[in-house]
């Protein structure tokens, strides 16, 4: 089975998509990521490969940006090595990246109906538990790393 516990890197499709990524690293292969979900029209089912990858997507995006929750997808060093992206982009380019990471990581965990990893984590209610509590974590520390950024426009 690809799908093992409910966190991003307890699935093959999402760990083997975040080794492809590790070995060349960019915005748009976060950004595409994301698309895979965002891109679907309103009644495309969403299959568990493009849900558990965009939930890793949002999962790198948050330590990108210092955020990496109880549980990393990234070490110490893989995490050094990637800020590079964040410090290369404009800052609308920021928020925009934070915003399709939330709105796609939305999709996956809301949409039961049409999200088959949503509706793989629903059938076991320790499952259910330990997804809803990944996904509230990760949902708020997109949120934290947003109004972050919005306080440091701010000040300059």
């Amino acid at each position: 089975m690809s799908v093992w516990g409910p966190l991003p890197h307890e699935n093959d499709d999402a760990a083997d998509w975040l080794a492809e990524f590790l070995e060349e690293p960019t915005v748009v292969g976060l950004n595409d990521a994301f698309d895979e979900v965002s891109g679907l029209d309103r009644e495309d089912y969403l299959e568990i490969t493009e849900g558990a990858v965009a939930v890793m997507a949002a999962a790198v995006v948050a330590e990108l940006y210092g955020k990496p929750g109880p549980h990393p997808v990234l070490d110490d060093e893989e995490r050094a090595a990637l800020s590079s992206l964040a410090r290369k982009l404009m800052t609308g380019a920021h928020f925009s990246l934070i915003a399709r990471a939330g709105q796609a990581l939305g999709i996956v965990a809301q949409d039961i109906d049409r999200s088959e990893l949503a509706q793989l984590m629903h059938e076991d209610p320790k499952l259910a538990q330990g997804w809803a509590k990944n996904v509230a974590s990760l949902t708020k520390r997109l949120q934290e790393v947003s109004v972050e950024l919005n306080a440091r426009r701010k000040t300059r």
